[in-house]
């Protein structure tokens, strides 16, 4: 089986197993909850009024807004609450032509769990029977799909000739297939002649009559699905519908995407078959445009196989953040934050947001943070204004070792024009003060008394007597003096540069440690 799950709702899951909901930081149980009882009244509503088919649920959020965490929350749920169910993540097959492949294998060996546990071994249940059939018609549509792919390719080849034709089909016929591949290639041996009106006339016969078998084939298979969930249900004491998640459709190959829900539109419109799948819809969307053009309507196109789709509250951030640090345990002590009234969790979060942070680079950059401070034995503190940033942006992929003016972190702080923060307070031995201050300002300043001797910048001058400085000039001046004291006492070091500069290279080894 693959990493996909088909897992033993009988075995799954126990109640002094910890549960995925135990790690919600987002809140995201309440939604799972109303999902399935909606999805499980509704299909009840669908029965009553007469309705047929499956029925499809797109989760819609953000790449990086936890679709799935939750979809393997929902995945606990519906076990917990005696349904079958599959979880499939579509990304990591999408290296196959043919999606239909990935999900039949899953519910294949899904059932085939019940077959093994019959208590009677070697008797011919009615569930084994229509396990065998489903399993029967499910291999005839992928041997149909397996002949025109060879056939396609062998009319593309005649023309260079029948040696050519018996290599590709030799090669990349599969093993398990070779003994009928070998007919086609006795067929094409014989077969390379002048094509003439019979042929072509005997030709199309065969094609109607392949797309028959096909049809056939389709019908015989959704019977056969649809008899079993009968039986199961009756076999096992579980409760119908059968819930197909699919995982990270959004990051597949377009192409592989989209046959992948023209198979569970065509293929699996069955009764009391669910399939919720998790995508970022716009994402898709635009993929999907890169494949028809500009404009295709390509949200319509999407819509035609949804029968809903749940749109993912975005989260709180502050909410993320603190949670994130709460449950670490880690010493904040050690971190430095501008404000009058330091509150690291609402610097963070507000840093998150105005960096653009998604909330999976929040949750790799918080992560790194704390990897730092676990670690920390510089003298100075951690200055959350330079190094979380810096954090992000290396694990954006961006050069962090530059901190002068044209490095990453001061160009990207010019831009943060819209961050302004309502400074009040008594500096001592100055005025109080009411001020606007905008924290790209401190980066930048920050990032310029790094560049030269930390001696040097505590020279500089600060207002005094009537004039008020700004809080941002104090701000920087108190934490490289804190800094400058606890490495060097009252001693001058008149060359000595700020550890602050250390802070690249200390986020390239703590960013080696970082979660997916």
């Amino acid at each position: 089986m693959s990493e996909n799950r088909a897992t033993e709702p009988h075995k799954a899951h126990a109640i002094d197993q910890p549960s995925v909901w135990d790690a919600d930081l987002l809140g995201r149980q309440d939604d799972a909850e109303f999902l399935l009882r909606f999805i499980v009244a509704r299909l009840d509503e669908r029965k009553r009024s007469g309705r047929k088919g499956s029925y499809v649920l797109n989760v819609d959020a953000e790449w990086g807004h936890g679709k799935t965490f939750f979809m393997n929350g929902l995945f606990e749920d519906i076990l917990k609450a005696g349904h079958p169910a599959v979880f499939i993540d579509a990304w990591k097959n999408d290296f196959g032509d043919d999606p239909y492949t990935q999900v039949i294998s899953e519910i294949e060996a899904y059932f085939k769990q019940f077959v093994e546990d019959n208590p009677k071994p070697g008797s011919e249940t009615k569930f084994k029977k229509v396990y065998k059939a489903v399993k029967s018609n499910a291999g005839k549509i992928l041997w149909t799909a397996l002949k025109g792919g060879t056939k396609r390719a062998s009319r593309y080849l005649i023309a260079e000739g029948a040696d050519e034709i018996i290599e590709v089909v030799q090669t990349y016929t599969p093993e398990h297939t070779r003994d009928a591949a070998a007919g086609s290639v006795e067929e094409i041996e014989k077969s390379v002649a002048l094509v003439n009106d019979n042929i072509i006339d005997a030709f199309a016969d065969k094609k109607m009559r392949e797309f028959e078998e096909a049809k056939q084939s389709l019908t015989n298979f959704k019977a056969s699905l649809s008899d079993l969930l009968r039986v199961f249900e009756a076999h096992t004491g579980m409760h119908l519908p059968f819930f197909i998640l699919i995982d990270e459709l959004d990051r597949c190959r377009p192409t592989y995407a989209i046959t992948m829900l023209e198979r569970i539109k065509h293929l699996f419109d069955v009764d009391d078959v669910v399939f919720v799948l998790s995508t970022d819809t716009e994402q898709i969307s635009q993929a999907i445009r890169a494949i028809y053009g500009a404009g295709f309507e390509s949200k319509r196109y999407l819509q035609r196989f949804f029968s809903r789709t749940y749109q993912l509250p975005k989260p709180s951030v502050d909410e993320l953040v603190e949670t994130l640090i709460l449950d670490s345990g880690v010493d904040q002590t050690l971190w430095a934050s501008p404000g009058v009234k330091p509150d690291h969790v609402s610097f963070l979060a507000k840093a998150s947001y105005h960096f653009g942070m998604s909330l999976r680079d929040i949750k790799q950059s918080i992560d790194v943070l704390l990897s730092l401070t676990t670690t920390w034995q510089e003298k100075g503190k951690i200055e959350l204004s330079l190094m979380y940033p810096l954090i992000f942006g290396f694990l954006s992929g961006k050069n962090i070792d530059d901190l002068g003016q044209q490095g990453w972190l001061w160009r990207q702080a010019a831009l943060l024009i819209d961050w302004v923060e309502n400074d009040v307070g008594v500096f001592e031995g100055h005025k109080p003060f009411d001020q606007l201050n905008k924290r790209g300002d401190l980066i930048i300043e920050f990032l310029r008394r790094l560049q030269q001797p930390i001696y040097e910048s505590l020279r500089e001058k600060i207002a005094t007597g009537s004039v008020v400085p700004t809080y941002t000039e104090v701000y920087i001046y108190g934490q490289l003096k804190q800094e400058y004291h606890a490495r060097f006492s009252s001693i001058v070091r008149e060359s000595e540069r700020g550890d602050m500069l250390k802070y690249p290279a200390l986020i390239k080894h703590a960013g080696n440690l970082r979660v997916y």
